[in-house]
């Protein structure tokens, strides 16, 4: 960090810190337990969530006010702060964001700097060094034209052979560091896949996707809300949490994505915004080798890119709400509705809806191990499942669930064979997206030139 200047406001808040220590260093503050704690790693597999007892620095300052304030240096201290411009025009008014600001009143600023001087020492002391670096963390506080936040997405049951994976700029999937694992443990994230006891988590490690962003800096009352002044976070919201729903679309695996979080990196633990996501448990881990690492980051600047068309984003979106369905029926319907975002966007009239998606997706799916007839044969039975359900209620008839030989299959695995094919429709759309308003010319494709046979 470097020095901060030696400004005539720095000396000055020097000799009145000087003066507090001299006049409170024999002083015992009050002390009670910090009720809400701090997660803290205690061990290179495990996190443990410790209440620790705070020195109240800021009650001691509130008795000896009187004392204090009286000293000549606290009085020469707030004229030197009310002299520099940079430093007055942040004083006694609201400071912050469009989304929260903060006031600090000019004649409490110097007690809050040597109560901050205090809890980094863990007791009433001067310290040169360490007051220099609280000063320049000020000055740069004050220097900044606009305030930096981070956007954490937490990724249970992600893990990759190589970290970051760059999405773009201030975009990326990471390890995450301790603090921010701290952090998502404090919102109640990660707990429920590791086996815990009441206040440890075992966790070696936890991966999430990280994005950045700043929000203007704003004087006084007025706080505009405006979509234009929270345009930064809300662009970083919606692309940080589309990749898990990007990475189902990428490969088979459970991904939980369970809310983010949203702070600014100078906060505290507490300082945060927090949203609910899923509440499933992974059933096993999603794995990115080096290899598929490299692939995912070419295959989400076209997955941003596809889902500018309105069809691909509804499926999408609608095969990612169905990992987070806990009943097998409502994922089938799920599933059903997403292939036909994609293989029906262009019917205004609904007839022939059974056999125009089976076809479609016979000759428009690409990457698996069945022939046109099967794949049509599997989706005609995906179809008439999801019509079983939502018009019967219940599980489908049990012969709807069989694989392409006939042979029976248990509902999930049934489930599983839909979401395959349903994935590889979704990865070629994507793949091949171009910008045009349509999934594909769906009779060239059927009747080419040449004929083509099912089988």
């Amino acid at each position: 960090m470097n020095e901060p200047k030696k400004t005539r406001a720095s000396e000055a808040l020097k000799a009145y810190a000087r003066r507090c220590v001299d006049t409170l260093a024999l002083v015992d503050p009050p002390v009670i337990p910090e009720l809400s704690g701090r997660w803290v790693r205690v061990s290179a597999e495990a996190f443990e969530f410790q209440q620790t007892a705070e020195p109240l620095w800021e009650i001691s300052f509130l008795q000896h006010r009187d004392e204090l304030w009286n000293f000549p240096e606290h009085a020469i201290a707030i004229t030197a702060l009310r002299d520099d411009e940079d430093i007055s025009s942040h004083l006694d008014v609201l400071v912050g964001t469009p989304m929260s600001a903060t006031r600090t009143d000019a004649e409490e600023f110097p007690d809050q700097l040597v109560q901050r001087m205090a809890r980094r020492l863990g007791r009433m002391a001067y310290d040169d060094a360490m007051f220099d670096a609280l000063f320049a963390e000020f000055e740069a506080e004050i220097a900044r034209k606009a305030s930096p936040h981070v956007l954490m997405v937490p990724l249970m049951g992600f893990e990759a052979a190589d970290t970051p994976i760059v999405l773009g700029r201030r975009l990326e999937i990471d390890r995450l560091t301790d603090d921010e694992i701290a952090r998502c443990l404090g919102a109640g994230y990660l707990r429920s896949f590791f086996r815990t006891a009441t206040t440890q988590f075992d966790l070696k490690e936890a991966y999430g996707v990280r994005a950045t962003f700043e929000l203007p800096k704003i004087f006084g009352e007025d706080r505009p809300l405006s979509a234009e002044a929270v345009a930064p976070q809300t662009e970083a919201v919606s692309r940080a949490s589309g990749v898990g729903e990007a990475l189902r679309i990428f490969k088979a695996g459970d991904v939980v994505v369970p809310g983010y979080l949203v702070f600014s990196p100078t906060a505290p633990q507490g300082g945060q915004l927090r949203t609910a996501g899923s509440q499933n448990v992974p059933s096993d881990r999603y794995v990115l080798t080096a290899g598929e690492g490299r692939e995912f980051e070419d295959f989400w600047s076209r997955y941003e890119r596809a889902k500018r068309n309105p069809a691909i984003a509804s499926a999408a979106r609608r095969f990612g709400y169905a990992f987070e369905r806990r009943r097998l029926d409502d994922r089938l319907v799920d599933l059903v509705i997403s292939a036909e975002s994609l293989l029906l966007s262009d019917q205004s009239q609904r007839t022939e809806l059974r056999y125009r998606f089976s076809l479609r997706a016979a000759f428009y799916t690409e990457g698996s191990d069945l022939t046109k007839r099967e794949v049509y044969a599997q989706m005609k039975k995906a179809y008439d499942a999801r019509s079983a359900i939502v018009h019967g209620g219940g599980d489908p008839p049990a012969k709807l669930l069989t694989n392409p030989a006939g042979e029976p299959l248990s509902f999930q695995a049934f489930v599983e064979s839909v979401e395959a094919l349903i994935r590889l429709t979704l990865r070629k759309t994507i793949s091949d997206y171009r910008g045009a308003k349509h999934i594909a010319d769906w009779e060239g494709l059927i009747i080419p030139s040449s004929a083509e046979p099912l089988g």
